[in-house]
């Protein structure tokens, strides 16, 4: 679901050397401009020319099914983590993006997302292993000290991925409009029973009023 623009600065990196970027973001897609292009998409790793792909400045770019690859992508993302007993810190989620170059069987040989978590006197770093914002940011929770949380979609109790899989970022669900029933799922067949209740797609590092730190064994991801 849509919210204000948020703009995150970074670097667009590749053979051509390295650029200083702002991407956009309006809740539901990304975009930014590298050497007079603009790109956008509704994930870090499915950003897209906005013109006309064939144009000959493109040739500056690599792409794979239109979508930038061979190269690395950063940003910054304002973040708050929240600790117990009631205290907030606003932090920053540096996002590390490597994309590989295209491959034979139709995508890239290549893709490695890195996040870095600092606030306050604390910084953490995820694995690189997982792939996706899902598994990244969950190593980061498992590193919190203990009473720290996410104040955000990923950390938050009404919030879950479609049961049939996800993106890399911004894929999930919130549930705010059926909280008893999502509250309630057990197994796999109660999330499908609700998912058509679900009140539009939500990204992992957005916040509503209505957030509530999610527990453990909660809903479809526990």
């Amino acid at each position: 679901m849509k919210s204000a623009w948020h703009a995150y600065p970074g670097t667009y990196t590749d053979g051509r050397g390295t650029e200083n970027v702002i991407i956009f973001n309006d809740g539901e897609e990304l975009e930014v401009e590298i050497r007079g292009v603009r790109f956008a998409g509704p994930d870090f790793d499915s950003l897209s020319p906005v013109e006309d792909a064939s144009m000959p400045y493109y040739g500056h770019f690599v792409l794979n099914k239109d979508e930038l690859c061979d190269c690395t992508i950063t940003c910054e993302v304002p973040q708050v983590v929240g600790v117990i007993p009631p205290e907030r810190y606003l932090g920053a989620l540096h996002v590390g993006l490597r994309l590989g170059k295209p491959a034979p069987n139709g995508g890239i040989d290549l893709e490695v997302l890195t996040l870095t978590l600092s606030y306050g006197e604390w910084s953490f770093s995820s694995s690189g292993t997982g792939g996706l914002f899902e598994f990244e940011l969950l190593n980061l929770k498992n590193q919190l000290p203990a009473g720290h949380h996410f104040l955000n979609c990923f950390g938050c109790a009404y919030s879950d991925y479609f049961y049939g899989g996800q993106g890399l970022f911004g894929s999930m669900y919130c549930f705010r409009d059926c909280k008893a029933e999502y509250l309630a799922v057990r197994t796999k067949d109660d999330y499908i029973a609700i998912f058509g209740k679900n009140a539009g797609s939500v990204q992992e590092t957005h916040i509503c009023p209505q957030f509530t730190r999610r527990g453990v064994g909660i809903g479809y991801r526990g």
